[in-house]
């Protein structure tokens, strides 16, 4: 059992680090564009390649593990990783960048759901709960540390964006190999068709995301190459989804979703990516695209959020005695809205100090939902050998790849749609207010969409809630 415990943490710093680089990435529009001469939309690939590629190495989790073992996965993993953030520290060309970003997503995508895995191993609910409170508390670090990391950075010093944090993977890649774990091995008949099916899920995705993602900037939104791009990758990601679904794949897990709390869970979660991931994304590039702001005026913005959420995911671990899990997301989301809303009524000179109030209702929001989310999924298991978590990752990282997408090109679209309209309509003003006006509306409605689909979480949580008070459950 010290196995898992020791197991557990070195697994959650090594999965901290591949978060930090999210993080880090994310507020580094300035510092990609000045690197590779790039406009602040291309950046976005950066971010949306590596969850593309955490989303074809989730489902492989438990295949791999099942083959060998959870600590030689995180071994290969810890290396993998290590080896492609140098990679991407020391590419020379932003398509090389990419690969590299793509190569270093898929070992998050093994680290980032192994804490999980030894977290599921140990025996003491308690401990377990504790432990899961220490990967909430590291995790609420990232916000502060990966912006921390990019304010240092410049175009001179850019390979310390990705070695930095990466060294936090080296306890996991040091480990005994020989450790032993105990416990019953997995099911290993993992058939050449689900692997199969799971390449045509992720190809698709892949497809689906860069469309939405460079539709508008190549000019497809109207025409038919487009249209049956985005068409067929859609339809062969449903085509998998329902295959999946019948057959009881393990590799992607999708028939859980017929237990509608797990359905309502995994639709969290990619809700939560959305909302932790878009909000990580855009922010930066609000700030960056309308007012200039250095990584260094970013971080202080974002240090609105990070520190009190520090100390409020701690709380929320402590309030989950007294209120259900369901209850705690209900608020979480909640405040997650509200802080859209303030971002949906932005206009001109909204900066500075006035972004206090909604990082500070974001902060509340993601801590109340994030660590309530696990808890759920782990009160409400329904699969076997992770598979429940495997979903879960899956979806998370989902909502990220697929938020970043979306907003990118609708924050993109809007822009060019509110610029020729100001300057048809307004031709007296000049072309640079055009252009900040008409970017500031664009991420109101970016702000509003997101919004939205969190009051909509508000209710259906609100509704289990009080339907269903067990503390014990959450549901």
């Amino acid at each position: 059992m010290n196995n898992y415990r020791y197991l557990s943490i070195v697994s959650i710093l090594a999965a901290l680090s591949a978060i930090l680089n999210i993080n880090a990435i994310s507020t580094a529009t300035g510092i990609l564009c000045a690197k590779y001469a790039l406009s602040p939309s291309e950046t976005s690939l950066a971010t949306s390649i590596y969850l593309t590629a955490e989303i074809m190495a989730i489902p492989l989790l438990a295949a791999l593990i099942s083959k060998s073992s959870g600590v030689s996965v995180l071994k290969a993993s810890a290396f993998g990783f290590l080896l492609s953030s140098f990679m991407c520290a020391f590419a020379d060309n932003y398509n090389a960048f990419l690969y590299s970003r793509a190569a270093q997503g898929f070992f998050s995508g093994l680290l980032i759901p192994l804490p999980y895995y030894f977290l599921a191993k140990i025996e003491n609910e308690k401990e377990k709960v504790q432990y899961l409170t220490i990967f909430s508390l590291l995790g609420g670090l990232a916000p502060i540390i990966g912006p921390m990391i990019t304010t240092i950075i410049t175009t001179k010093t850019f390979p310390l964006l990705f070695i930095t944090p990466s060294f936090l993977a080296i306890p996991a890649f040091l480990i005994n190999g020989n450790l032993r774990e105990g416990g019953d091995k997995a099911d290993k008949n993992w058939s050449l068709g689900g692997g199969l099916l799971l390449f045509v899920f992720v190809f698709s995705v892949g497809i689906f995301i860069w469309n939405i993602e460079h539709g508008q900037k190549v000019g497809w939104w109207t025409s038919g190459i487009f249209s049956i791009s985005i068409l067929s990758s859609a339809l062969a990601m449903l085509l998998a989804v329902t295959v999946s679904f019948k057959t009881r794949n393990k590799l992607l897990p999708f028939y859980l979703l017929k237990n509608k709390t797990t359905a309502l869970i995994m639709f969290s979660a990619f809700a939560n990516g959305l909302a932790i991931y878009g909000f990580l994304f855009i922010i930066p590039y609000y700030l960056f695209t309308v007012y200039s702001y250095s990584p260094n005026e970013v971080f202080k913005v974002l240090l609105y959020s990070a520190i009190p959420q520090i100390f409020l995911i701690f709380l929320s671990i402590k309030i989950r005695k007294y209120i259900s899990a369901s209850l705690m997301l209900s608020f979480g989301f909640l405040s997650i809205s509200g802080a859209c809303y303030y971002y949906a009524t932005m206009g001109l000179g909204f900066e500075g100090e006035l972004l206090l109030e909604p990082q500070l209702l974001r902060a509340i929001g993601v801590s109340l939902a994030v660590p309530a989310l696990s808890l759920y999924l782990m009160l409400n298991t329904v699969g076997k050998e992770g598979e429940d978590t495997t979903l879960f990752s899956l979806f998370r990282s989902l909502g990220g790849a697929i938020g970043v997408a979306v907003i990118t090109s609708f924050v993109n679209t809007r822009r060019a749609i509110h610029f020729d309209s100001l300057q048809t309509h307004h031709a007296t003003l000049n072309k640079t207010l055009h252009e900040k006006v008409s970017w500031i509306y664009a991420f109101n409605e970016a702000f509003f969409i997101i919004g939205f689909v969190m009051v909509g979480l508000v209710v259906i949580f609100s509704f289990i809630a009080i339907k269903s008070p067990s503390k014990s459950k959450g549901a």
